[in-house]
């Protein structure tokens, strides 16, 4: 069973560990966690207690729920993520107060993120850059003082950013959509010239599929729908491997940052076509027996998590 289980009482939107964490230092063993109607939680990883909380609030000072949260790359600020606003508290003043910044250009309404901010991640190079994706598929990156940098448009298919992740050196970010079959990414010294690589996967489904770049910069990897875990080299962008991991949804994936170890979750959430109660018409009886079938057959299978070891050349 799961070493911690912590019972929120709402839908969970994001959750995000302590950058600078160790199991050794029970101090640095927590994460954030954001849910609906709730402020922003500090957890301690060990019993899942409440730390502190961020309780960001707007003009009006009713609670703003935090749709995305990220530690920056050193620890010391919390940023949230709400529709057309980031808000960024000092990780040891927890509370209300903190600054909040647009994320639409003021002298370009075009410019920006004009949705909710559903996805954040600081540039772990220190340079204090936050890239941040958007449902309205969009992507852009902000200095530390809430000033516009860049913005990007993903290509199409996509119905809006479910992740976005800075390479290890700072020069480049990655992005991924709902519903897009490809992963890009864009290079931040000319990012208006378009996705500097594309990586295609299977991932024409509504769930978030993640995916995630190693720690030296040389290999991303990315779940899909079909279970696969696909590898590619950032250098050739050409295809690694591709292994078959689970018999449902790839939804999560991991590097270990220090063993050669890929960690990996599955599920996906099945609908029965039918009345629940059974009016015995045929739709209500496919519906029926479609889900029964489902459950007997992936009962204990589909939500799953698995590390593998890989070894690269």
């Amino acid at each position: 069973g799961a070493a911690v289980e912590v019972c929120v009482g709402e839908q969970v939107y994001d959750v995000a560990w302590y950058p600078l964490m160790s199991s050794y230092d029970r101090s640095t063993s927590c994460f954030l966690e954001t849910a609906r109607d709730h402020p922003v939680h500090l957890r301690d990883a060990f019993d899942g207690s409440i730390r502190c909380s961020y309780a960001p609030h707007d003009r009006m000072d009713e609670l703003s729920v935090a749709m995305s949260v990220a530690f920056s790359a050193d620890g010391q600020r919390v940023i949230c993520g709400s529709k057309k606003t980031l808000r960024i508290f000092d990780a040891a003043r927890p509370g209300s107060a903190h600054t909040h910044f647009a994320t639409v250009d003021k002298r370009y309404k075009r410019n920006g993120l004009q949705g909710i901010v559903s996805t954040l991640h600081d540039d772990p190079s220190g340079s204090g850059l936050c890239a941040a994706g958007c449902t309205s598929n969009a992507v852009a990156v902000y200095d530390k003082n809430g000033e516009l940098v860049c913005s990007m448009a993903p290509p199409r298919p996509g119905t809006g950013v479910t992740k976005v992740m800075f390479a290890p050196s700072g020069s480049c970010v990655f992005s991924a959509s709902r519903r897009g079959n490809a992963l890009h990414c864009w290079d931040l010294r000319n990012p208006a010239l378009g996705p500097l690589m594309s990586f295609a996967r299977d991932a024409d489904t509504n769930q978030r599929i993640a995916f995630d770049v190693h720690v030296s910069g040389a290999r991303v990897v990315s779940g899909c729908k079909s279970g696969k875990a696909l590898l590619y080299s950032l250098a050739s962008g050409d295809l690694e491997a591709s292994v078959s991991c689970h018999a449902d949804t790839l939804s999560s994936v991991s590097f270990h940052p220090l063993l050669p170890v890929l960690a990996t979750g599955s599920g996906h959430r099945y609908f029965g076509m039918g009345d629940e109660e059974g009016d015995g018409s045929p739709c209500a009886d496919v519906g029926s027996s479609a889900m029964s079938a489902a459950s007997i057959e992936y009962e204990g299978l589909l939500n799953s998590i698995a590390c593998w070891r890989f070894v690269t050349q």
